[in-house]
């Protein structure tokens, strides 16, 4: 068999005897295979079966073409020890090189840090849990503690203390679900703890991937710079086509410098609320404007199901493109389809989105949340809280957010300009049948201007904003 480019592709199993029958660590024989076969210039063939790879990585070399059956499964089955495991990109499960092709396959994590059959309440404050001795968790090690039975009931944090078989908890990123809980399975925590990475390169493409198991973070591209500084980027590299299921915290993440990358075709199915962030472009910014991510492109893509954030985009991200993308059934009274935020140290800009889909979302559909410029065009909103938000982070006021023919049907507020919000713009709107106001302009936006179709509302307008111009809003 060979490919277009006329590289012959070699079997790992029948040339090199890799165990595909799940039942031994082949990640030794694997990798060799893989450097061996890449080495001389051929593609790399994963039949179907299973590869259990430990809790070790497998390095892909720079220029190497993998195919996997869909049926291939690659496993971690052990976590990696040590006190801050998921504190470098090299404990991803596949570290992908630069300009390689990566296709198929099934991602899969069935490792277990402990479990605990406490019984603990899902609430705010720490928590408290007996567990197996000797384990090596400090005060810096970041814990995910979730019900076997179901793992959108959990705690997420880093550990306060541990002493003897006695763990106490934050929840200080997230404490999600309801109800008392005994069947508490406890895996590591952080952006690492993935199956596959692409850090630092150029020019790579993974398609056809599922994700599945306990992971923390799905698919990673990954150019985190550390506040010191430094110039580490990922660029030109695509996501096309793949899947994640009831991945933790992020299903598909852009981590701190990447440009120019693509999300293509992808899926992402947040298992009611496991997934707390569907796709997230975040430059994670601690301080200082270290990481920048400049004109990605989220396309076609679709979350199902994650808790917090459907589609979301912050910190120091600009001229990024989301395009006939949507996002349905989110879990948390929080919700939000498509985010545009100011976190961390930065600003977003010039960021839009673009023939947008957002269904049952609780809180809002669109949220631009201390944004600067871009906006929102020909995109819908369906059964959320508010179908559309503008408002400010803090002292960080949203300004220049336009959003044109846009449509909010049967939510709590079709259009809300939010507290200090400044000269934004919602041209040729339709909003219809919402239950609260269709229009709502708060005291202290300034400036705002509206034109469309506000009809069959609670309410049609309601404009307590400073010299708004609201004269082209056809109501009733």
């Amino acid at each position: 068999m060979t490919d277009t480019s006329g590289a012959s592709f070699i079997n790992v199993v029948s040339a090199y005897g890799v165990d595909n029958t799940g039942s031994s660590d082949t990640h030794a024989l694997l990798q060799t295979a893989i450097n061996s076969i890449s080495g001389a210039g051929n593609a790399v063939y994963l039949p179907t079966g299973t590869y259990d790879l430990g809790n070790s990585q497998i390095i892909i070399p720079d220029d190497t073409i993998v195919t996997c059956s869909p049926a291939a499964i690659l496993r971690r089955s052990q976590d990696i020890s040590g006190p801050a495991p998921y504190g470098s990109y090299t404990s991803a499960m596949v570290s992908v090189g630069n300009r390689c092709q990566w296709s198929g396959g099934v991602l899969n994590n069935t490792a277990v840090v402990a479990s605990s059959t406490t019984k603990v309440t899902i609430g705010d404050g720490n928590r408290t849990f007996t567990v197996p001795a000797g384990l090596p968790w400090t005060t810096s090690t970041f814990l995910r503690i979730w019900s076997r039975a179901n793992p959108a009931n959990r705690y997420e944090g880093q550990v306060v203390s541990y002493s003897g078989t006695t763990l106490v908890l934050s929840d200080q990123f997230a404490a999600s679900g309801s109800g008392t809980h005994s069947d508490w399975n406890i895996t590591y925590g952080g952006v690492y703890q993935c199956p596959m990475v692409l850090h630092g390169v150029t020019q790579s493409i993974v398609e056809k991937v599922r994700v599945t198991g306990n992971w923390y973070v799905g698919l990673l591209m990954d150019g985190w710079n550390p506040p010191s500084g430094g110039s580490l980027q990922t660029s030109a590299c695509a996501f096309r086509d793949c899947h994640t299921e009831s991945v933790q915290n992020r299903g598909i993440y852009l981590y701190g410098g990447c440009s120019d990358n693509l999300i293509d075709g992808c899926y992402v199915n947040g298992g009611g609320g496991v997934t707390d962030y569907g796709v997230n472009l975040n430059p994670a910014n601690a301080s200082g404007s270290v990481n920048w991510q400049l004109r990605n492109k989220i396309v076609g893509t679709t979350v199902v199901g994650s808790g917090f954030q459907g589609i979301a985009v912050g910190d120091f991200s600009v001229y990024t493109i989301v395009d006939h993308c949507a996002a349905s059934a989110l879990t948390n009274p929080s919700g939000i389809g498509f985010l545009c935020q100011a976190a961390n140290a930065g600003i977003p800009q010039y960021n839009r989105f673009s023939s947008c889909v957002a269904t049952n979302c609780p809180t809002a559909g669109f949220y631009f949340i201390g944004a600067l410029y871009g906006g929102a065009a020909d995109c819908l909103s369906v059964v959320c809280g508010r179908g559309y938000a503008i408002g400010p982070s803090n002292s960080i006021q949203s300004q220049y957010i336009s959003l044109a023919s846009c449509e909010a049907d049967g939510c709590t507020t079709g259009f809300e300009v939010v507290g200090s919000s400044n000269r934004c713009d919602l041209t040729n709107i339709k909003s219809i049948a919402n239950s609260g106001n269709g229009v709502q302009i708060d005291a202290g936006a300034s400036v705002t201007l509206a034109t469309g179709r506000s009809t069959a509302n609670g309410a049609n307008l309601a404009d307590n904003g400073v010299s708004s111009n609201v004269g082209g809003l056809l109501l009733g």
